[in-house]
């Protein structure tokens, strides 16, 4: 893995502004405008992608890294897309045995003495933009389109997502994903609030 760190850019403006859920009886669900994904423990980080010249990933300390395999699984199929610049916000995790570890392993397995990489994921949770045009589209066809980009890659995913009819959707994907599969938790967005 490459490292350097870069002054030029920050992306804490990126990061979306969260309210904490006491529960979820609290929500009102709006049929196709509420949206909930997965929560990985894992590091916030912008991904860029650049076909005539860096391609990258930065996290809001600066941490620019490059040359790793997901990363570099990325880079291959995006050079597969008609798009010479595109730029996701996603998440930089850790998994083993196909479970999501969490964030201090994550760091371990990063920076510690006993590297491993190759447990190292990127999920993605937003496309911003595609040629330096910023995607106004709706979430779900947002994350349709990417998937369709990283068909078969075994590094990369789209964050699990649902757009909840019923309160007792929201519950089922919590009893998959969090109970069942060791997410950290759940992102809920509806209308302006973000949860």
């Amino acid at each position: 893995m490459k490292e350097s760190h870069s002054q030029d850019r920050k992306i804490d403006d990126l990061k979306p502004k969260m309210t904490t859920l006491e529960k979820l009886e609290d929500i009102e669900v709006t049929p196709n405008q509420t949206l909930i994904t997965a929560k990985l423990d894992g590091e916030f980080t912008l991904f860029v992608y650049d076909r005539d010249g860096e391609s990258y990933t930065l996290n809001k300390w600066g941490h620019r890294r490059s040359d790793f395999p997901a990363l570099n699984q990325l880079v291959e199929k995006m050079k597969q897309t008609p798009y010479g610049c595109v730029e996701f916000l996603c998440e930089l995790y850790a998994m083993d045995e196909g479970k999501p570890l969490k964030l201090p392993q994550f760091i371990s397995l990063i920076k510690g003495e006993n590297q491993d990489l190759n447990k190292i994921h990127i999920a993605i949770w937003d496309l911003l933009s595609i040629n330096q045009k910023p995607i106004a589209q709706h979430f779900d066809w947002k994350m349709q389109e990417v998937e369709t980009w990283i068909e078969g890659c075994s590094h990369i995913s789209v964050v699990p997502h649902l757009l909840p009819r019923t309160l007792q959707d929201i519950r089922d994907f919590w009893n998959e994903y969090v109970l069942g599969k060791g997410y950290e938790g759940l992102v809920i967005r509806n209308r302006n609030h973000t949860y």
